[in-house]
């Protein structure tokens, strides 16, 4: 099921029509699949379909609650991935969900249904997949360059972006280039992976790599939603920089309560 909804991504409409978008993030996750399978062989392809589904479910629903009033009105316009609007956390979200389901299932097959075990193979897996996910968004954000959703406020700079007069915001009609934001979150992935594959795992409890890829990302993120136009507001405030902060600090406090739980249960470290 997986791996059709990849091909459902490349193509929209009754003809068939190759769709750019879809065609980049398609061949962004089997970059980032590609890239963990080095690591982690041939269950990273068993685990990719669970991972996929409910990714992809979980970025759309993220997308659409952050602009709940357009698809209420518009409910059909939900299936319509093809043309954009995939969120990364909820993404992140719904892969984590999809993981647990496939780690929990191939407990019950198996013989061994130690909690200690199962954890482990999730820890594992997570930072297996690390790696992949951070190169997998660097390559996915350029799917932002075709649906043009993706860029910040008005710019001279010589690597401004060119927007189409129907995708620009309203009171912005008469600017033409624009901070490419899709670039600088793509540039941002890249040093998270080029980071997360320099650092020895050795050094590293199990599961800490996913974390440092969160945190990584979750840091630059807060920063750069801060140049975007148009964000998900609650209560005035926005809603991708409150998760951000939420990863950050939780990340790290994870990290230190854990490594500071073993080391007074006198576990080498």
């Amino acid at each position: 099921m997986g791996f059709h909804l990849l091909i459902f991504l490349c193509y929209s409409g009754r003809e068939m029509v190759l769709q750019p978008y879809g065609m980049t993030i398609a061949i962004a996750i089997l970059i980032g699949a590609y890239v963990a399978s080095v690591e982690g062989g041939k269950k990273v392809w068993d685990v990719l379909p669970w991972v996929l589904v409910f990714g992809l479910v979980g970025a759309r629903l993220y997308h659409v609650f952050s602009l709940w009033e357009f698809y209420q009105a518009n409910p059909v316009a939900i299936l319509f991935i093809w043309n954009g609007g995939l969120a990364i956390y909820g993404a992140i979200l719904g892969g984590l969900v999809g993981l647990f389901a496939y780690v929990t299932l191939h407990a019950n097959k198996s013989e061994s249904k130690r909690m200690d075990t199962n954890e482990r193979m999730f820890l594992d897996l997570l930072d297996i997949a690390a790696p992949g996910i951070a190169i997998g968004q660097a390559v996915g954000r350029f799917a932002n360059f075709f649906s043009q959703e993706l860029y910040g406020w008005p710019t001279r700079m010589p690597w401004g972006i060119y927007i189409k007069p129907e995708n620009r915001f309203p009171g912005l009609e008469q600017f033409s280039y624009f901070h490419p934001l899709f670039l600088y979150e793509a540039l941002w992935n890249l040093l998270n992976f080029v980071v997360l594959v320099k650092l020895s795992r050795a050094k590293l409890l199990t599961g800490e790599r996913f974390l440092l890829y969160l945190s990584f990302y979750a840091l630059g993120r807060f920063f750069l939603e801060s140049m975007r136009i148009e964000s998900w507001m609650i209560g005035g405030v926005r809603v991708a920089q409150a998760v951000s902060v939420v990863i950050v600090c939780g990340s790290i406090s994870l990290g230190v309560l854990r490594r500071t739980w073993l080391k007074k249960q006198k576990v080498h470290i």
